[in-house]
């Protein structure tokens, strides 16, 4: 798969190499471009300040390098750190890729964290990178430290620490060419899933039609669920496309979305498998205040509704579950709106079982 073959070329040095070359190339056009911009950019000062509030200690690099398993535990890969360069473990760790020239320094942040109703000693670990040693280029935690901490801790560290340059790239698909690049070979890759998808439920039509005597859920009881039974409405595909924002807050992805169909959009966020011939329509149910995340702009959940035949439900589900802030709420949409119809596929490994 196209996505797993990207997640594992991060410890690939050569292929990170030519990232970062690739990376520099264009943040140099960027550069050439802005050179008039009036933008101000937060300092290393100014960083180093916010560090030194949460008693960040800057690590001398042979010290981190001796030190790998103390910040990484033994599970990571620390034959491939010793060998590389910081940026490119960084990369290991994070998905990020930043020029071997940009990097400034590591930082130690000691914390406290409960362990099995214990309290033990971490050190949290920061990455500070730079353009021209005066102001931040991209700066943020790097080991799995930062996921032990509190929620509320967790929140304060990203909103203070956290610094990315406005309009930098950071990732390959953040360069136009290859953005549009890797959506189109992510389009190719989903499409033959759903072409293998269709196949595999015509061998399960067949067996249904020989065996099956079950009783499927309707697509007139199911939009009856979603419009009568919780005050839905049916969407439009045009005017579903034209307020993304609104459905899923505000997103580097939209033009995915955009280019893409429905399907598409629903193994984007679902990982399931669905053949762009059974797609029917996606719907909303407004949450009430008190069961919805809080922000400005999550304000419904998206259903979607598939069916074989336009008659009988294939698969009815929620798509933006992450919206809703209730429990009680989202185990209640499971339980009367969702719908799968037995025996089906929906994920590519239940294909291969």
């Amino acid at each position: 798969m196209l996505i797993d073959d990207i997640i594992n070329n991060r410890k690939d040095s050569a292929k990170v190499d030519q990232w970062q070359r690739e990376i520099l190339k264009y943040d140099q056009k960027l550069i050439k471009e802005g050179e008039n911009s009036t933008r101000k950019a937060r300092t290393i000062e100014e960083e180093e300040v916010i560090l030194n509030q949460w008693s960040g200690e800057k690590l001398e690099l042979d010290h981190f390098y001796q030190n790998l398993e103390k910040f990484f535990g033994p599970y990571q890969d620390l034959d491939y750190f010793k060998k590389v360069s910081p940026c490119k473990i960084i990369t290991a760790l994070r998905s990020v890729v930043i020029p071997d020239e940009y990097f400034l320094s590591f930082y130690s942040i000691p914390l406290k964290i409960e362990e099995k109703g214990a309290t033990v000693d971490k050190e949290l670990l920061v990455f500070l990178s730079s353009r021209d040693g005066k102001n931040v280029y991209y700066a943020d935690v790097l080991n799995d430290v930062f996921l032990s901490c509190p929620k509320e801790v967790r929140k304060k560290m990203k909103s203070e620490i956290y610094y990315r340059q406005e309009g930098i790239a950071i990732q390959l698909t953040d360069i136009e060419e290859h953005r549009y690049d890797f959506y189109n070979k992510l389009r190719a890759e989903v499409d033959g899933f759903q072409k293998e998808m269709l196949a595999y439920d015509q061998k399960i039509i067949e067996k249904e039609n020989e065996y099956s005597v079950q009783r499927n859920r309707t697509v007139e009881e199911e939009e009856d669920i979603i419009l009568n039974q919780w005050g839905g409405k049916k969407l439009d595909t045009d005017y579903f496309y034209q307020h993304l924002e609104d459905f899923f807050g505000p997103s580097n992805d939209f033009e995915y979305l955009k280019m893409t169909s429905p399907c598409k959009i629903i193994f984007n966020y679902t990982e399931e498998i669905i053949p762009e011939e059974y797609f029917i329509s996606f719907y909303v149910i407004p949450l009430q205040e008190e069961e919805r995340k809080k922000n400005d702009y999550y304000k419904e959940v998206v259903i979607y509704v598939t069916s074989r035949d336009g008659k009988n439900v294939y698969v009815a589900s929620l798509l933006t579950s992450d919206v809703i802030a209730s429990e009680d709420v989202e185990k209640k949409l499971q339980k009367e709106v969702c719908y799968y119809r037995e025996g089906i596929a929906t994920y590519y490994e239940d294909m291969k079982s």
